[in-house]
């Protein structure tokens, strides 16, 4: 779970890198419709390669057609989740779906507030987002590219969990309290260490303790974040409309609460570590 955490840590390093290396390479002194025209294109090319990508993983490892029988299983969604909410990892679909919720929250109103907080900065908001977004991809690709496992084998899945949130919950508070853009990086990647923690954990301890398949319990979790990531960005965003540092103290709130339904489930009581293969 960590490599694979690592992996999409990597497309985070390069993504908003490239995305800004196609504006600023060509933008030269273009206005008007062709600015905006060129600030469409790393849509284009993002798009062309989220359609590339599964094509190519179809044309490699084409599965078998699915039987009539499989087919009806595949649509019960709702068995899978209602046996998500009354099985023993109840308390661990909550908190990554507060985890994910206040992470979502930083991702609406993390451009609002540079450009609020930073209007006068030369080369912000576009450049800044583009570096620190792959401040947190560097980040989460060393946290969950070695060190998630080594914690985790330490202090078992849970609590490495409780202690990605806790540390994501002080990355998201301190973003207000930083008058530079560089010095906000600090608080982004106490924020990406938290998160690379918080994932990997979760998702080890939910495929190795739930009742059903790994392959439903993953996907269970995958729908839980997608609510989150659903739901986090427009509060956020209506959060800024109030104040800009509120959506950042919320966030923080949250990811700090989502840590009880880990300790009121008993998970925190004992440590219960993966071995660092699993993990």
């Amino acid at each position: 779970m960590g490599l694979i955490g690592a992996a999409i840590g990597l497309g985070f390093v390069l993504g908003p890198g490239l995305a800004f290396g196609l504006i600023h390479s060509r933008q030269g002194d273009l206005v008007g419709a062709s600015l905006v025209e060129l600030h469409r294109l790393p849509f284009r090319v993002a798009s062309g390669v989220a359609l590339a990508v599964p094509l190519l993983l179809l044309v490699l490892s084409l599965p078998p057609p699915a039987s009539s029988e499989q087919r009806v299983r595949g649509l019960a969604v709702f068995g899978a989740l209602g046996r998500a909410l009354r099985g023993p990892v109840r308390d661990v679909y909550l908190a990554a779906l507060g985890g994910t919720l206040a992470f979502s929250m930083l991702e609406a109103a993390l451009p609002l507030y540079v450009k609020a907080r930073f209007a006068n900065e030369a080369f912000l908001p576009a450049s800044y987002l583009a570096k620190a977004f792959v401040a947190m991809g560097i980040v989460g690709v060393i946290v969950q590219g070695g060190i998630v496992a080594r914690l985790i084998a330490t202090l078992g899945e849970a609590r490495t969990a409780a202690f990605g949130l806790a540390v994501a919950a002080v990355g998201l508070g301190i973003v207000p309290f930083f008058s530079s853009p560089d010095a906000l990086l600090v608080a982004l990647s106490t924020l990406a260490v938290g998160m690379g923690l918080l994932r990997p954990s979760i998702a080890t301890l939910i495929s190795r303790r739930a009742l059903g398949g790994q392959g439903e319990a993953v996907g269970v979790l995958d729908g839980f974040e997608s609510l989150g990531r659903a739901t986090g960005k427009p509060f956020g965003g209506a959060l800024h409309e109030l104040s800009s540092p509120t959506p950042f103290g919320a966030a923080a709130l949250l990811a700090g609460i989502a840590i009880l339904p880990l300790a009121i489930g008993g998970w925190l009581a004992t440590r219960r570590p993966a071995t660092t293969e699993g993990a």
